[in-house]
Formats: structure tokens, sequence, C-alpha cells
């Protein structure tokens, strides 16, 4: 298992949280996407939004410098960005499906892949198990077995 160093976590975080899960992510793993109907009124002065991307509030100030780090980022790890939506293929629409039935924020679909790259064997040295990395005694409360031959953190649908 590839461990995620917290530089390469922040990035993650910010290209699936600041791009927001973008029409060209969605046809790199083949969704059907849309996109939005007005452009971001907040661009900068001579900046391309083909997308129409639209950053949070709270970080307008720093769009330049996501930007920047992004694009260089995604130079230096394309491989496993790809791989990643590739894996995402298999998980996404599954998760999709079970969040719209308990009416759960689509972005939290994003989880498994910065805890545990879609890996349903990651153990944190907490002792988190599975995709969605959840403790034993959570992992209870919400009725998943743990430990012995079957664990059900590690089942991607029931955790």
């Amino acid at each position: 298992m590839r461990i995620i160093r917290s530089k390469s976590f922040l990035t993650l975080i910010i290209i699936f949280f600041i791009i927001g899960f973008s029409t060209s992510a969605k046809s790199l793993i083949g969704f059907p996407g849309k996109t939005p109907a007005k452009p971001n009124a907040t661009e900068l002065p001579g900046e391309i939004n083909p997308l129409s991307v639209i950053y949070p509030a709270s970080l307008q100030d720093y769009r330049k410098q996501t930007k920047e780090y992004i694009k260089a980022f995604s130079k230096k790890e394309r491989e496993y960005i790809i791989h990643i939506f590739s894996k995402g293929k298999k998980f996404f629409p599954k998760a999709l499906e079970i969040f719209d039935k308990y009416g759960v924020p689509q972005e939290l679909q994003m989880i498994p892949v910065l805890e545990s790259e879609f890996n349903a064997n990651a153990v944190s040295p907490a002792g988190a198990v599975g995709h969605w990395q959840f403790m034993a005694t959570l992992a209870k409360e919400y009725g998943l077995r743990t430990g012995g031959k079957y664990d059900e953190r590690k089942n991607f649908s029931k955790s």
C-alpha cells in the first residue's frame, strides 16, 4: 500500500474538493456530467475557467497558488491520479446510490480515496480498517461485525 504523505494528502483534498469532482474528472472515469450554467463571476483577471469551477469562500484568496500547485502535482503524479480515478469507476456509483438513499452529501464519496485509496485491507496505525477507515468501536455502533474471519468494515457497501 502506498503511504500518503501529508503534502500528497493535502493535494488530493485540494484537487477533489476545490475542483469539486469536476466535469473533466467525471469524463476521465466515464460519468455523464453537467457543466454549471453560469461562469464563475469571481475569476481572476485573464483567468480561463472553462469548467466554471467555483472555489469555496475560505479559499478565494488562494486561487492562484492552489491552481499552480494543482498543475504541478497533476503533472508530477498524473499516473497516480488516473489510477485512483480508474479505481473509482467501481466505487463511486455504489457510493452515490447509498448516499442518495440516506441523504448524505455526495462530496463524502471522496473519503475512501483519501483514507485508503479504495483498499479494503487498509489498516491505519490507530487501528481503523477498510475503505472508510472505521475504528472497531464506531463500526459496532453502526451494527458492523468486526474481527474474526469477516470484518464488515472491509465491505464497501455495508460500511
